[in-house]
């Protein structure tokens, strides 16, 4: 019995929904990452006045 093996061409590479998907979620991570970085830049420069 023969074991099926895949094409890897057609196997290769990121498909457009996978690669949108990869980006929405960097996009996310940012932005929560930019707030934390100004909401703790703000408390730093109140407590150094």
């Amino acid at each position: 019995m023969k074991m099926k093996r895949f094409d890897r061409d057609c196997q290769s590479g990121f498909s457009l929904v996978e690669a949108m998907i990869v980006l929405v979620i960097v996009g996310i991570v940012c932005a929560i990452a930019a707030a934390q970085f100004e909401s703790a830049s703000d408390s730093f420069r109140t407590q150094n006045v």
